[in-house]
């Protein structure tokens, strides 16, 4: 990698003390784990901190949820060409801070490539988070991709034991009904729970499971029910929102307040011990979008559970929807991440 980082190793304490909750490093610093006082607030409150039991068993090294914070990543980098180079400097320079997640997106034939680009996100302490594109469900569920998914699973426990934890998202938004399906598992539940519950067993069987979280994801405008893989199977829940205002079948605009109130109470009620990640969220380019983000901002920092956010700064090549942060918006993220709540 040629380009200078902004966000070095050395750094790593003041992070730490950014996170606003006793922590420490384990085993390469990427995961952490809280030290908390009883089990999760099941309670639906608004105005209390929420505080989760660990995610995984105590030998395991998952990607923690900060207790009093939410780290703030980026989704599927706008630049051309950042599987060869992750430009972690771009955001240091324009928003002050390196984002702590970053979103890796390939297909499940490519655990080598998203391992390669993980290693250097890791390496500036930004955890990855892998969106993994899998074939036909059928060849997955049939046993077809086992040796494929035996491979990706060496290669994780190889990955965890330099660096830590990481998250892992496949099969997203499987949710989205056949009108709108753009992914081959798409409003398939059955299907969809089966490949993934296979994914997790060999995972496990691996090894890889002590470092892979896995996090769900649902699309925000459509039904979530019966997709759920089980409580064993998931670390972290997950949606996408959109606020896509330049077409009417997204419904017009939309504030995030609006997008994601009604799912947000649905998973905390149901999975009160799952911290949640806004793993998309965005806005149509425009004169509007930085104040967009100002009520997105003050949205996530009013809803305790969520203890990731990621903005996706890309195009929607299926929809024409160019939802990049302006100059403007940079800069009134910037502004915004100055905010000791967003890691």
């Amino acid at each position: 990698m040629t380009e200078k980082i902004l966000f070095r190793k050395s750094s790593r304490r003041e992070f730490f003390k950014k996170s606003g909750k006793a922590a420490f490093a384990i085993a390469g610093g990427l995961t952490f784990k809280i030290l908390f006082d009883g089990c999760a607030n099941t309670t639906f409150d608004e105005k209390e901190p929420v505080i989760f039991p660990n995610v995984g068993r105590s030998d395991q090294k998952k990607v923690q949820p900060p207790a009093y914070s939410c780290y703030f990543g980026i989704g599927s980098p706008h630049w051309a060409g950042y599987e060869q180079e992750v430009r972690f400097e771009y955001y240091g320079e324009k928003l002050g801070k390196v984002p702590s997640i970053i979103n890796i997106w390939y297909g499940i034939v490519s655990w080598n490539h998203m391992f390669r680009i993980g290693s250097v996100a890791a390496e500036n302490n930004v955890i990855p988070l892998l969106y993994v594109h899998y074939p036909e469900l059928k060849d997955v569920n049939k046993g077809e991709k086992d040796s494929t998914l035996e491979k990706f699973a060496d290669a994780a426990v190889k990955f965890g034991e330099k660096f830590g934890g990481f998250f892992i998202t496949p099969m997203w938004e499987m949710n989205i009904d056949r009108k709108h399906a753009p992914w081959s598992w798409c409003d398939r539940p059955g299907e969809f729970k089966k490949a993934w519950r296979r994914s997790w067993e060999i995972f496990e069987k691996r090894g890889a499971n002590k470092y892979a979280t896995w996090a769900i994801e649902y699309h925000v405008d459509f039904d979530t029910g019966g997709y759920w893989p089980g409580d064993r199977f998931v670390d972290w829940v997950g949606f996408s929102a959109y606020n896509r205002k330049v077409h009417e079948q997204y419904y017009g605009y939309r504030d995030l307040k609006d997008l994601i109130s009604s799912k947000y109470r649905y998973f905390s009620k149901k999975y009160p011990d799952k911290p949640i990640m806004l793993a998309e969220f965005a806005s149509t380019k425009g004169e509007d979008q930085p104040e967009w983000l100002r009520k997105a901002f003050e949205t996530i920092e009013s809803k305790p559970r969520i203890k990731a956010a990621l903005y996706w700064d890309n195009v929607n090549g299926d929809l024409g929807d160019d939802h990049k942060l302006s100059k403007e918006s940079l800069q009134t993220l910037k502004e915004l991440l100055k905010r000791p709540y967003f890691l």
